[in-house]
């Protein structure tokens, strides 16, 4: 069970406290998922929804029904489903859990939009481009 695995992922420490890192997540979830590990990674910061840098069970179950158990009859409707899918795809392109960089706003709109050119007229025109930036 969803349960289990994550208990044998990470015991409970001296505190009597679970919680995973993104080193055991990114691992686990290989394993298990055969999930790569960007994706791994941000669907790790995505589902940290109290921001501590560790999954508690309660998130790693919500993960586990909204990246590995998702089907769309029965768990499309769920707002918080949909928001954690949603955060998933702002984080793959964050270099960390502090937010994206012009770097990942580059690759972000480069992958929305067809060609380098494009990409450049739609962070001017959004204001991502600082002035006389060539980036």
């Amino acid at each position: 069970t969803s349960d289990s695995s994550f208990a044998r992922a990470c015991p409970t420490d001296a505190h009597g406290v679970q919680r995973m890192s993104e080193t055991v997540f990114v691992e686990h979830a290989a394993q298990r998922w055969s999930m790569i590990p960007e994706v791994a990674r941000a669907v790790f910061w995505a589902s940290d929804v109290d921001g501590s840098g560790f999954l508690n069970r309660d998130e790693y179950l919500l993960l586990r029904t909204a990246f590995v158990t998702y089907f769309p009859p029965r768990d499309g409707s769920s707002p918080a489903l949909t928001e954690l899918r949603l955060r998933a795809v702002f984080a793959q392109y964050s270099k960390s859990s502090a937010g994206m960089d012009r770097d990942g706003q580059y690759n972000m709109i480069r992958d929305l939009c067809a060609g380098a050119g494009h990409v450049k007229a739609i962070q001017g025109k959004i204001g991502l481009l600082d002035e006389g930036s060539s980036d």
